[in-house]
């Protein structure tokens, strides 16, 4: 369906550039190819040259997390040459390049394991060999636990390795495991 479809790029869009789906620089910037592709199309060296992408809205393609590393100019250079690293990767391979498809695929497949959680920062209490402050991430698959400031995977709760969750709205969130055999 394509409305889904679409939906599902914005919001991974969103996730991507606000820090909230954590992926490396380097696929921060295939994913700003592919948004930039996606807006205005194949390459085109006379008309994409440093100045195309207003310095106001580079936050538009490249994650908050990352965007002080360098000038909007030097990242909107970097996005161009991934831009058309990108096509003729497609172009060579004669796929059918759809920029939409290809970035959530590329999420989904460079996340780190966040794809498809809904995530919260929380204090944990009941882990001593964890931080404090972590980010607690439900999946179709479980539980997981990540690093607040790295945001790599802790620990991993599979699903049939729980008894018993619950919470109280506004205060606590707490889970059981099954007795290990």
């Amino acid at each position: 369906n394509q409305v889904i479809s679409r939906l599902v790029y914005i919001q991974l869009r969103h996730e991507v550039i606000t820090g909230t789906l954590n992926v490396n620089d380097e696929t921060c910037l295939r994913l700003a190819a592919l948004t930039f592709q996606e807006n205005f199309g194949e390459p085109n060296e006379r008309n994409h040259q440093v100045g195309f992408i207003p310095p106001g809205r580079m936050f538009e393609y490249i994650s908050t997390r990352i965007l002080p590393k360098y000038t909007p100019a030097e990242w909107e250079q970097l996005i161009f040459q991934h831009h058309t690293e990108v096509y003729k990767d497609f172009v060579r391979r004669s796929v059918e390049f759809v920029p939409q498809r290809e970035y959530c695929k590329t999420c989904r497949e460079s996340s780190m394991g966040m794809f498809g959680s809904k995530i919260w920062s929380v204090k944990q209490t009941t882990m001593p060999s964890m931080p404090e402050s972590v980010l607690l991430g439900i999946h179709e698959s479980g539980i997981s636990v990540y690093n607040s400031k790295t945001r790599i995977s802790l620990v991993k709760f599979e699903l049939r390795s729980l008894s018993k969750w619950g919470f109280k709205p506004s205060s606590s969130f707490w889970f059981r495991l099954k007795p290990t055999k």
